[in-house]
């Protein structure tokens, strides 16, 4: 039976994502076992219930389960989407990157590559969302950092082949002491 939407749920073309932490699993298992992504899909059908849209994944280290964890949100959204009646609205993912970790903008590229493609990829105007917290090193001139950006994640997509994404970076402010050396 088909549940009401949540009274927060927002409409007009506005969409709501929760800040997911790939570390953690709500129902079931970290990583792309059965067990795992069927605990996505649980998280998923609640997260819908309850007005969400979508999850917005935080991709935090070189830690062995956040890659398994990352493929297997994105099957289990697939799987997710693939169960719906027809016409329901599909769930999305889009990634976050977390800098604070020891992640480069190799890294960056390699996460956009392989998700960008998902048909559960949270799209704006076109293009595939993806995320960076601490993606801009505020310490440096704002232009030196565009240019490496350019040069180190843009460019290297776009010789993939890759769509430009709708890129939401997070930038320190300047007196922030905590800035990693991103």
């Amino acid at each position: 039976a088909a549940t009401a939407p949540h009274p927060a749920a927002v409409s007009a073309g506005k969409q709501v994502f929760a800040h997911y932490m790939l570390c953690f699993a709500a129902f079931g298992e970290k990583g792309n076992s059965s067990n795992a992504t069927a605990g996505y899909r649980q998280e998923m059908a609640v997260a819908q219930a309850n007005g969400l849209d979508g999850f917005a994944i935080e991709y935090l280290g070189h830690d062995s389960y956040y890659l398994p964890s990352a493929i297997g949100m994105f099957q289990a959204c697939e799987a997710y989407n693939a169960a719906l009646p027809p016409g329901a609205k599909p769930f999305q993912l889009f990634v976050i990157i977390n800098f604070c970790c020891g992640l480069n903008l190799t890294d960056a590229v390699q996460l956009y590559a392989r998700f960008h493609g998902s048909s559960c990829a949270h799209r704006l105007d076109d293009r595939p969302v993806f995320s960076a917290w601490s993606a801009i090193n505020s310490r440096r001139p704002f232009p030196q950092e565009a240019q490496r950006w350019e040069q180190q994640f843009f460019l290297p997509i776009r010789k993939m082949g890759l769509p430009r994404p709708f890129f939401l970076p997070f930038i320190y402010p300047a007196n922030y002491t905590g800035d990693p050396a991103v």
